[in-house]
């Protein structure tokens, strides 16, 4: 008993002492706040076995809210090529420390990227009153430290690794919320020994809430030469930042703070050059692969802004007419780094870049369901939300620290905690009297959105496809050529008619797609060929692939063609079809270069393709995705190599007619008839492919019967379907706009009519609300005055009563004894909650792979933040 009392007594003395004298922390911490602690987040000791590595470790917050203020590298670049922090809503369970993420992945649900590092980059400059938000309130229950080892010569030696991060934290809420926008391009195809080419990426700003970007970070790989952002804003071109991805990729400070609002557009070009590459080079993980991405750190509104932001691809081409001159000039070198840092680069030609991919392999889904999920009987893998249609639901796991492996149980949040905003994707709502009148259509077998949101129907005029179209051989046995005009454009607006094209061209109209420059590409199931026009149409097309009322199965022939989809290099996939059942990939020039037909690959399908009725890609990803009708699933494939990489299913999919993917990281569905003969609703669907979820299902007020295809605007806001029976086109939009004006009305005394750009800083510190104020400095310092008078008095009288009992009984050296607390991470430390450089432990989880902490196993190509998660990809 007395050793309890006197451990108790001494730890209350060390209390106060600590308390008033305000000592602890180290000598990093006296250039901070006094209200700042550090936290470490770093590798385990581990020992990556080979070149490209990726290594994970965690860590839980186990607290409701807590701001990031500052990034300290722990790193070097002669044993890390570049390591990212993530925030995680929750993680896989793993049996150690760390694990292999490159097969493995890093979170198990919503994620965002806090922070980059590479090239021996220092930390970034943060404006005051500014901090990353994690913790429950902001749904990050975890940071994951990412690392990727290129090479592993340090290692071979027996060494281990202990790189990571030094995290500035503050319980403090911070009056500015920061967060990262990551502009990432997916289409990338620079020839051999290629000067100056160019990759763009363009997005409209489409949040009320402003942003004020000061620093800047870019990457690519090896070929990477110069890579600009910008802002612009009506008609005027804003640098953003400039850089050089072959420096220190570090957050450079912008020259000032750059407002970002409702209507601008952000934009990014990348300049590669390949003098010494006599192949074409495309985007994808490797070393020998290309990247572009340029990232923004900003602050905005604590209540109102969102912490991570991106923009995917190339939205608007036209707009990079009018870019400013001198895009492929070098910038200046950065100023305050050492000399040796801008040249000290390690061989890159086996390195992997990282990106999280929106989707997940095939057996992370199964091994990755959350209880909030349910997979019906006779399912394959696709998740199905139990929540009402229309509804969207945050997945926040009923995870405890125990379970996990961690000491500390601390209960992560369980569905929505009381006052806790949940952002939500827009709806998907019906437009009503659109087209305003008949368009006198027949079947509509395709539709498609050009760059500026005309929308295109291709249809069959006065021809049926019924039973007696075809023989029993696949020939068509109809008419000639349809009279009429064949391909219609719309007003996006109105839906009125404006032009029309295709007379006594095809015989049986079918996939109609638009690529990137507007092209038109039609597939004919009569004539088994596939055409490819420019914009506005044309008597002869292109190019055509297939021989005319000809079918078949090889590199020149088709059988009934169901559609197309194009890559930003001109490359293209055919859907064939009716009867083949395969996917084939074609050069520009209409070369055959790899056909997916299931071979060898039918374990993992479940059963081959049948009937692949409509494509999609999924550029950011390299994927190529494949309505596959019959089947009632969606396929995904990798758009490179043709190798399977996963699919989804939903009993209530019947059959998939058709699939198309948006720039937000949702895709689109329709359904038809179950081919079993179940009954199912028919309608569409919304689908997250970050979550692998459905976020809604929706239809006309009328119903649908049979529709056969569907688009999205460039934008992602308006959403089109066809019917064949019907013939009639439907609309839809996502009440983006609705949800703008409710936010803007929040924001009454910062309107868009009276915002000038010169006052724009000021005028946002000044209309910034902050609903939850934290306490002054001075309320602390009272605070602690009034603890240390009041516990001053106590420890004494327990000192003069230790130093009795110790007299009494002969223990006068127990003063010497004092144990060296330290913190550890392994178990509880009372250093720990002293050490103001140690906030949190590491997780240990459970259940992985991974046998021990010595041994990795070498996995697949790892992706960076698609986002998107989502995906939404976030790329490095």
């Amino acid at each position: 008993m007395f050793s309890v009392t006197r451990l108790y007594c001494l730890l209350l003395l060390f209390i106060s002492f600590y308390g008033c004298m305000g000592y602890g922390g180290s000598s990093d911490q006296s250039m901070y706040d006094e209200d700042t602690f550090m936290q470490d987040i770093l590798m385990p000791g581990v020992q990556p076995s080979q070149p490209d590595d990726y290594l994970c470790t965690a860590m839980a917050i186990p607290v409701d809210d807590i701001y990031i203020v500052d990034f300290i590298p722990r790193a070097t670049m002669d044993t890390a090529h570049h390591l990212l922090l993530f925030g995680c809503d929750s993680i896989e369970t793993h049996k150690s420390k760390a694990w292999n993420c490159g097969s493995m992945g890093t979170c198990k649900g919503q994620s965002k990227i806090i922070f980059a590092w590479a090239r021996n980059a220092p930390s970034p400059d943060i404006p005051a009153d500014v901090g990353f938000r994690i913790g429950r309130e902001a749904n990050v229950n975890f940071l994951v430290l990412q690392i990727h080892y290129g090479h592993i010569e340090p290692f071979q030696d027996g060494s281990v690794d202990n790189s990571g991060l030094t995290l500035v934290m503050t319980m403090q809420r911070q009056q500015y919320l920061a967060g990262i926008y990551l502009l990432v391009s997916g289409s990338i195809n620079i020839p051999p020994h290629g000067e100056n080419v160019h990759t763009d990426i363009s997005c409209e700003y489409q949040s009320s809430t402003p942003i004020y970007a000061f620093a800047f970070r870019t990457h690519s790989h090896e070929l990477g030469r110069v890579i600009t952002g910008y802002r612009i804003r009506n008609g005027h071109w804003q640098i953003l930042g400039k850089g050089n991805p072959q420096w220190p990729q570090a957050f450079y400070p912008m020259d000032e703070e750059y407002e970002i609002k409702y209507g601008d557009m952000v934009a990014a070009r990348c300049s590669f050059s390949a003098p010494n590459r006599d192949t074409y080079t495309q985007v994808g993980p490797t070393g020998h692969d290309e990247m572009c991405n340029f990232y923004m750190m900003y602050y905005t509104d604590s209540e109102l802004g969102s912490s991570f932001e991106e923009c995917l691809n190339n939205q608007n081409p036209q707009l990079f007419k009018k870019i400013l001159p001198g895009s492929d000039d070098p910038p200046p070198d950065p100023i305050g780094f050492e000399p040796g840092m801008m040249h000290h680069h390690h061989n890159e030609e086996n390195t992997v870049e990282i990106s999280i991919p929106a989707y997940d392999h095939a057996h992370d889904i199964d091994n990755g369901l959350h209880e909030d999920y349910v997979v019906n009987e006779g399912d394959d893998v696709f998740l199905q939300l139990t929540t009402p249609v229309g509804k969207e639901v945050t997945h926040q796991p009923e995870t405890t620290m125990e379970e996990i492996g961690s000491v500390a149980a601390i209960q992560s949040p369980q569905g929505n905690n009381e006052g806790q905003q949940l952002q939500s994707k827009p709806e998907l709502q019906y437009v009503k009297n659109w087209p305003e009148s008949d368009l006198g259509l027949g079947q509509v077998s395709g539709v498609a959105v050009d760059s500026k949101g005309t929308v295109h129907v291709f249809h069959r005029g006065d021809r049926v496809w019924d039973t007696s179209s075809f023989d029993r051989n696949n020939n068509f046995v109809g008419k000639g050529a349809i009279e009429q005009d064949t391909v219609v454009t719309l007003n996006k607006d109105t839906g009125s008619k404006k032009e029309s094209w295709g007379a006594n061209q095809f015989y049986m109209p079918h996939g109609l797609t638009i690529d990137h420059e507007d092209n038109i590409w039609l597939t004919d199931v009569a004539l088994h060929q596939i055409f490819k026009y420019p914009a506005g149409g044309a008597e002869q097309p292109l190019l055509t692939v297939g021989e005319r009322l000809v079918n078949g199965n090889d590199d020149t022939h088709f059988c009934k063609p169901a559609d197309v989809a194009v890559e930003a290099t001109g490359e293209f996939f055919v859907a064939d079809g009716y009867c083949n059942s395969r996917i084939v990939k074609f050069s520009p020039t209409g070369k055959r270069l790899f056909v997916f037909e299931n071979h060898g690959q039918i374990i993992q399908l479940q059963g081959p393709l049948n009937i692949p009725h409509s494509l999609t890609l999924i550029p950011e990803q390299n994927q190529v995705c494949v309505a596959d009708r019959e089947q009632g699933r969606i396929v995904c494939i990798d758009s490179n190599s043709g190798q399977f990489i996963k699919y989804f299913k939903s009993s209530e999919f019947g059959s998939v007619f058709a699939i198309e993917n948006s720039v937000d990281g949702t895709m689109y569905a329709v359904n038809g008839a179950s081919p079993s003969g179940n009954t199912v609703k028919v309608q569409g669907f919304s689908i997250d492919i970050a979550d692998k979820s459905i976020l809604q299902k929706w239809s006309p007020d009328e119903g649908f019967t049979k529709p056969h295809d569907v688009a999205v605007s460039p934008d992602g806001r308006s959403v089109y379907v066809s019917e064949i029976n019907p013939n009639s086109v439907w609309k839809f939009q996502l009440n983006l706009i609705i949800q703008e004006k409710d936010k803007k009305s929040m924001l009454s005394s910062v309107s868009e009519d009276n915002f000038n750009e010169d006052e724009s800083i000021k005028t946002f510190r000044k209309n910034s609300q902050n609903k939850s104020p934290v306490m002054s400095k001075a309320a602390h310092a009272a605070t602690a005055i009034v603890v240390c008078i009041l516990i001053v008095p106590i420890v004494c009288i327990f000192i003069v009563a230790i130093f009795v009992r110790l007299r009494d009984q002969g223990h006068f050296g127990v003063i010497k004894g004092i144990p060296r607390y330290k913190s550890t991470q392994d178990r509880f430390s009372v250093g720990n909650f002293f050490n103001k450089r140690k906030g949190f432990n590491p997780v240990t989880t459970e259940g992985s792979d991974v046998e021990d902490e010595g041994s990795w196993s070498g996995g697949s190509d790892v992706e960076e933040y698609s986002r998107l998660t989502g995906n939404r990809t976030q790329n490095l």
